[in-house]
């Protein structure tokens, strides 16, 4: 056993392979949230020789040499409670012919309740693949995808389909509203299947359309029609609100007044939010940003201070 006054209690174990190198695996038995936060690998006791070079040594000291990986992981050390959403060594591949297409590499992420996180990166980083299987579109094909308690990828269609209708909402770049229906039939139809649905009319009066409510989607503007997209996701108290590029389509103006319904979603409802980007001004509002690169994280920060969306420009 081995102390540090700055790191808890610890507990070791260690074995010896056949070519003589030590794999260590240490046990935190007294919580230390500072030392948690400080690095993912250590705080988790993963085994040295899966990362680390090193001799044994108490966690806290190998927090330089793990800076480069906890760059590459969204494992959140600093939030005690259980995540809404997390996945465990997440690839996905899409097959072309007789080509194998990675769209994501083993990606390890964690998704908090209250959060909004977005996530950044260029056209074809894999964004778009990682919100799809967050919100059960998709599965993996190697790796595990859990809310709460439940394992998404051994979740048959059945399941999928009820944790889609009764836990996520979805927001799309193109809106994908009924053009025969009015704003506040677009919500009321979605209303009707979430088993603890929200009132359709409050919530598109929290999104700014009170005087839009008969109005059909050939005659609202584009930002309003995203917002009518926003109200209809928020009317199933979902968990988990999934943003696929939802400025995309927009002007500056628009899109900002769009990110102002999601951020005033995000604290009146403290729904996590997940928002999906290739713009880095947006990065600012996030109280959490994960930066993916050919199908890998390659960087996540924090935000201290979260910009609001009146101070968003691009």
């Amino acid at each position: 056993m081995r102390t540090n006054p700055e790191a808890g209690l610890w507990l070791f174990t260690a074995t010896q392979n056949t070519s003589g190198s030590r794999a260590v695996q240490f046990i935190r038995t007294i919580p230390d949230r500072e030392n948690r936060a400080a690095c993912a690998w250590c705080a988790r006791g993963i085994e040295w020789s899966a990362h680390c070079d090193k001799p044994m040594t108490p966690p806290g000291a190998h927090t330089p040499e793990h800076a480069a990986m906890n760059a590459q992981t969204a494992v959140r050390t600093d939030d005690p409670t259980p995540p809404v959403m997390s996945m465990r060594a997440v690839s996905k591949i899409y097959r072309m012919g007789e080509i194998d297409v990675p769209a994501l590499r083993a990606v390890d992420l964690e998704l908090h309740a209250r959060e909004f996180v977005v996530i950044l990166g260029a056209s074809g980083s894999g964004k778009s693949t990682l919100l799809n299987i967050l919100g059960g579109l998709e599965t993996p094909t190697t790796g595990t995808v859990r809310y709460l308690d439940h394992e998404l990828t051994a979740a048959d269609e059945p399941s999928l389909t009820r944790y889609r209708r009764e836990h996520v909402g979805f927001v799309f770049q193109f809106y994908n509203l009924l053009p025969s229906l009015t704003a506040l039939e677009n919500v009321e139809l979605v209303a009707q299947i979430a088993p603890r649905a929200r009132d359709a009319r409050e919530v598109l009066e929290r999104v700014g359309l009170a005087d839009r409510l008969h109005h059909f989607p050939a005659q609202l503007s584009g930002g309003e029609q995203q917002r009518v997209a926003i109200a209809r996701a928020l009317a199933k108290r979902p968990d988990v609100l999934l943003c696929d590029e939802p400025t995309g389509s927009l002007d500056f103006p628009t899109g900002r007044r769009v990110l102002a319904a999601l951020e005033q979603a995000n604290r009146e409802f403290s729904t996590l939010t997940v928002l999906i980007t290739h713009n880095a001004a947006i990065a600012a509002m996030g109280s959490r940003v994960i930066r993916l690169s050919s199908g890998r994280i390659s960087q996540t920060q924090v935000n201290e201070r979260r910009a609001s969306a009146e101070e968003i420009s691009w």
